[in-house]
């Protein structure tokens, strides 16, 4: 031995104290239970104790059950708990530097991904492996649907782009996805329903009669009932709509869009085309004052409010004129 050397005298036996040695301390041996590990640090470049080459300051994980004891080069960095994995929940971890993981997966610094039951039952995170987050299965039902944001796929990360998912299924978000507006449920559309759509970017659309329509962006169209109704990643639905029955003395203006023109529909079940809107008409003061006054008998307590889209209409009583 030379002069600094240190060395472990390892039970069971009897030391004897000899006057060339000073006895540092004494070390026991740390027991593991079933998922957890050591993380273990070389106080020098040495062999560890499974005969494996360590550089000084480097750290790994030992895994395994019973007691360890470490050697004189090495250091008890701490113990680490295994993360429990469930057909419902996941994590995601992140590399701090790059290194092959257990799965024999080659990892870049600052890569993430996710670790999921289907590995393995319990992961213990090793001294490059950082826990980012919990992750909970989505599970959509046969009657939902939801949006993606910056999909994972065929290994690769489509920042910007979005994907629809319809039940039913179940999933995990990947690292950097995420849900643009939550789980929506199918538009389920009755007969005298519809929705108002508009184009956000060029695509192909197929209609009801099974054509390929080729939509353009700022395109409105409507899609009717009864159906149900799943809308894609390139529109958006700006309103749904339901058709208006009117009594022959009943009417409602509706406005071109395109042309500015006006007209009155009177008598009709009517549903506005995609071009059209509701015009409400502007009345003067008096004007609407007289419609709204009360009849001279008192059965007729309170007057509705005047709707502006609604045609403008004047009871006249009998034998007046």
């Amino acid at each position: 031995r030379s002069a600094g050397d240190e060395w472990l005298f390892e039970g069971p036996a009897t030391y004897i104290p000899k006057i060339e040695e000073a006895i540092i301390e004494e070390i026991c041996a740390t027991v593991l239970r079933p998922n957890t590990g050591l993380l273990l640090r070389a106080r020098s470049a040495c062999k560890n104790r499974m005969g494996t080459y360590r550089e000084a300051g480097e750290e790994w994980l030992h895994v395994g059950q019973g007691a360890y004891l470490p050697g004189v080069e090495e250091e008890i960095v701490r113990t680490v708990e295994a993360q429990i994995l469930t057909p419902s929940r996941a994590i995601s971890v992140e590399a701090v530097r790059g290194f092959v993981d257990v799965f024999g997966t080659r990892r870049a610094a600052g890569q993430q991904w996710l670790v999921t039951a289907a590995m393995t039952e319990a992961y213990l995170l090793g001294p490059h492996e950082k826990f980012i987050r919990d992750v909970h299965l989505t599970v959509l039902g046969p009657s939902q649907f939801c949006v993606v944001v910056d999909p994972w796929r065929d290994g690769r990360h489509l920042l910007g782009q979005r994907e629809l998912r319809r039940g039913r299924t179940q999933f995990f978000l990947s690292p950097g996805e995420r849900l643009e507006a939550g789980i929506s449920d199918v538009f389920v559309l009755e007969a005298d329903e519809a929705l108002l759509l508009t184009a956000t970017e060029g695509f192909v659309d197929v209609d009801p009669n099974g054509n390929k329509v080729h939509r353009c962006p700022g395109d409105r169209w409507m899609i009717y009932g009864p159906q149900e109704y799943v809308p894609s990643v390139h529109l958006t639905v700006v309103e749904r709509r339901n058709s208006i029955a009117l009594d022959k003395n009943e009417g409602i203006y509706v406005r071109d869009m395109k042309s500015g023109t006006v007209r009155s529909v009177m008598g009709e079940t009517y549903m506005l085309a995609p071009d059209e809107e509701l015009w409400e008409k502007p009345l003067p003061p008096l004007v609407l004052e007289k419609l709204q006054a009360l009849p001279r008998d008192n059965k007729v307590r309170a007057v509705a409010p005047r709707d502006p889209t609604r045609v403008v209409t004047y009871n006249v009583p009998h034998n007046c004129v």
